[in-house]
Parts: C-alpha cells; structure tokens; sequence
C-alpha cells in the first residue's frame, strides 16, 4: 500500500477526486492499494496524526508520499511547478516523474523539501534557507511525514507544488486547520490579509488541481513499470 499524506481538506479534496478515492481515502492506482490521510496543519500535527493510524495488518506499507503544497527556496520556480523530492524511493519512480510532468505541460523541480512549525513569511528567509540548508521547497509537514515512514522501513518521496515563489511574502501565520471555522477566524482576527488569501486561494486551486493530474498520471506509470518488471 502507499500511503499519501496531506495537510488540509482543501489539498486532500483535488487529490482524493483525480484518484478516485472513497470518502475513507481508499482507492487504486494501476493495481496499487492507495491511502489518503488529512494530518492537519504543522509538523506535531502531522506527526500524532500519523503515529495514530490504524492501518490494514494485511496490506503492507510500501511507500509514504508527502503531498501537497510548498514555498520555493530557489530562484526560477513559479507557483504551479512542482516539487519531487525521490531521496528514499526507488530509482524506477524517477523518470515516470520526468516523462509525466513534462507530458502534463508541467516544470519539474528536484530536491529536498524542508520543513518549518511557522508559514515562511519572509522573502529574505527564504532565501537564506535556500542557501543555507541547499533545499529546493518548504513546508511545515514533510519533515515528520519522512520521519515516520522511514522508522517503518517505507519508501518515501515528497510531491509537492509550489504555491509562492521565493520572492513573494506570505502572511506570517496561518489558520490552525482546514475548517472553515478556523480560517474564518484568521480572517476576521486579520482583515488586511483578505486580498492576498483571495489570491492565494485561487491560485491554490489552479496549483491543486495539476498535482493531482500529475500523481495520477505518475502512480499509474510507476504501477505499470512495477508490474512489467515482475512479470
């Protein structure tokens, strides 16, 4: 089984559509078992969500994928690009992630995707942590995504797309979840924030929207390598 892990509803949404998931997360990509799981915002929260999984004793866990959106720390990545960080997954994944992204139309970035327990507000840290820590995107959930999955024996890889580039400043902070209760919330606590997240939310969607593409069309690749190599 592969496990996908995201942050919020409005990432899992997009992803659990374009795979054709069940309302429990479930679902196949080219004969692989697939599992979406929502670990809310943040790396603790990622790290209790997943610690308390109850997982099938009888499908295997194979692989952990981080997915979802992420900050450029690099010059020349624009909102919609993606990220793939592959350090832990098979050689095999690679090129099926080169052939599909550029078949989709879309860029494609590798490297290490770090993460923060803060939003990476700041254009001047940004790219100081790109410098510093030589990572391609950030986050604030793959750090202990990568953690668990690892201390399981699973492969990995982060999925990621870019929803700001490294120049561009974000609200310092964000809503403590994906309910709509929370962002409402934030938003009253920060009226003058309303125009950029008008912005953001839009370009969420667009960015959302080709990551799915792209893990369906990719996972349905990788499945059928996988399956030609067995054979």
């Amino acid at each position: 089984m592969i496990l996908l892990a995201t942050a919020t509803r409005w990432e899992s949404g997009p992803l659990a559509e374009a795979l054709s998931l069940s309302p429990s997360g479930a679902g196949k990509a080219g004969g692989m078992d697939l599992t979406l799981v929502e670990t809310g915002i943040g790396p603790e929260n990622a790290r209790r969500s997943l610690e308390g999984l109850d997982l099938p004793a009888r499908t295997p866990l194979s692989a952990v994928l981080s997915v979802g959106l992420c900050g450029a720390l690099q010059p020349g990545m624009f909102p919609g690009d993606l990220v793939l960080e592959a350090r832990g997954s098979p050689e095999s994944w690679l090129e099926p992630a080169r052939l599909r992204a550029k078949d989709l139309g879309l860029r494609l970035h590798m490297g290490t995707v770090i993460s923060l327990d803060r939003v990476a507000c700041d254009p001047a840290q940004k790219r100081m942590l790109g410098e510093s820590r030589r990572a391609a995107a950030v986050d604030m959930e793959t750090v202990s995504i990568r953690s668990w999955a690892r201390a399981r024996g699973a492969q990995f890889a982060a999925a990621r797309v870019v929803l700001d580039g490294v120049d561009e400043r974000m609200p310092d902070a964000a809503p403590k979840d994906g309910s709509l209760r929370s962002l409402a919330g934030y938003l009253l606590g920060r009226p003058m924030d309303i125009p950029l997240l008008l912005r953001l939310g839009l370009r969420q969607r667009s960015a959302m929207r080709g990551l799915a593409r792209f893990l369906r069309s990719w996972l349905e690749s990788v499945a059928r390598h996988e399956t030609e190599s067995a054979a």
